[in-house]
């Protein structure tokens, strides 16, 4: 883990968990804020810097519009959730949105877009109100549990008819996680999930994306957040046992770890450990926000699944075939949402899709052609090793996940 990083994560606390920090003085916190923007959390940054009185006049600039421009997202957001109540859809707000109230500065933690569940009997009638509010709505594809939604002032929501895909659930959860509780209005019309419900959701959502390819420190701070303002409803025992039957208690210590050492929270049974606190840090440093640093963690996720899979080789090769793969004209035609997170230019210029397909499907012919990749690599990913791919196992080694 760098200096610079290091530097980062105690700028956030204000944001996070209120209060002062202690930090080197230097005249330059360029580094840590490149840091920020790679991690999701450049906006909680500027907002812990301006506490010190570090900001220019143009960063305290857009600090301030991008705060506003959340608020007004937000309160967007919220009054089509009403509408859609209002006309029989029950939407449960997830993640963001619903942890973003428990941070000490709940407008400078901006997520870069809104997740709701909903019934997936409710998913065409959800579609149809979508367009006629102004919404670009893109269907879902194979094996998906959510489809996108774009709106110039609402932003991108996701609507999930699963919290998770099933094969998340079958081999990073076991099938172990359920959910029970009643919603919890946080405003007037608006829901979340249960306390301990919500925790294992913004938890489970974390680990999906760490063992995928890579979490960001956001998600981090999330789940600290969320544990220490709510300890007291949480049923924590219920949490504990579950964590540990699917060996995912360390990396919950090695969470509140962080959290005691650098947001100044307090949790009896953190993980204060250097080393593990270190190899889950620097493997977010080195990824960046979902790991998209990282264009080897592209087939961790085929790598890890075989390894925490209880089925044997050929059973895992049938499930892989079945489960984990996408339809092939999903593959030929990246739907937008994945053209934009593989060539992020398109998020702003749209009129580039068309050249950026055929840009994909020459790279594949060619590929093809010269035997760099197979029909089935492509379709259902590759699983040879790399260095990172090495690197990647010994860290969940080093916090207990695999041994």
């Amino acid at each position: 883990m760098s200096e610079d990083f290091e530097a980062m994560l105690r700028i956030l606390k204000p944001a996070i968990s209120g209060g002062d920090f202690e930090l080197p003085e230097k005249n330059d916190y360029t580094e840590s804020l490149k840091k920020a923007k790679e991690q999701g959390v450049y906006y909680m940054a500027l907002f812990g810097l301006e506490n010190m009185g570090k900001l220019t006049d143009a960063e305290r600039n857009e600090l301030f519009s991008a705060a506003a421009k959340n608020i007004r997202r937000n309160a967007f957001i919220e009054k089509l959730i009403l509408k859609l109540e209002e006309g029989g859809v029950r939407c449960t707000l997830l993640k963001g949105m619903t942890v973003a109230r428990f941070y000490s500065e709940p407008d400078v933690r901006i997520s870069a877009d809104t997740d709701i569940l909903i019934p997936k009997n409710d998913e065409k009638r959800v579609s149809d109100i979508l367009k006629k509010w102004g919404f670009e709505v893109e269907g879902r594809s194979r094996n998906d549990h959510h489809f996108r939604a774009y709106h110039k002032i609402g932003g991108i929501i996701e609507f999930h008819i699963l919290l998770y895909q099933q094969s998340a659930n079958d081999i990073f959860f076991k099938n172990k996680i359920y959910y029970n509780e009643e919603r919890l209005e946080i405003k007037s019309g608006i829901y979340a999930m249960g306390l301990t419900d919500g925790l294992f959701s913004i938890v489970t959502h974390f680990i999906k994306h760490f063992l995928k390819s890579g979490a960001g420190i956001r998600q981090i701070s999330d789940i600290a957040v969320y544990m220490k303002q709510n300890e007291e409803f949480i049923n924590k025992n219920r949490f504990d046992e579950i964590m540990k039957e699917l060996n995912y208690s360390t990396l919950i210590g090695v969470i509140k770890g962080i959290a005691v050492k650098y947001w100044g929270m307090d949790f009896k049974d953190a993980i204060t450990d250097g080393s593990k606190i270190n190899a889950l840090l620097s493997d977010i440093e080195d990824g960046g926000a979902f790991g998209n640093n990282d264009v080897e963690r592209e087939k961790f996720f085929n790598i890890i699944s075989e390894k925490m899979s209880d089925m044997n080789e050929k059973e895992f090769r049938k499930y892989k075939k079945n489960n984990l793969g996408e339809k092939m004209i999903d593959k030929i035609f990246l739907p937008k949402y994945r053209l934009c997170e593989q060539y992020p230019i398109a998020k702003k210029h749209k009129f580039l899709i068309p050249a950026l397909q055929i840009w994909r499907w020459c790279r594949l012919i060619v590929q093809l052609t010269f035997g760099k990749r197979t029909p089935g690599n492509i379709l259902y990913g590759d699983s040879s090793i790399s260095k990172s791919d090495k690197a990647r196992i010994e860290m969940l080694k080093e916090i207990d996940i695999l041994h």
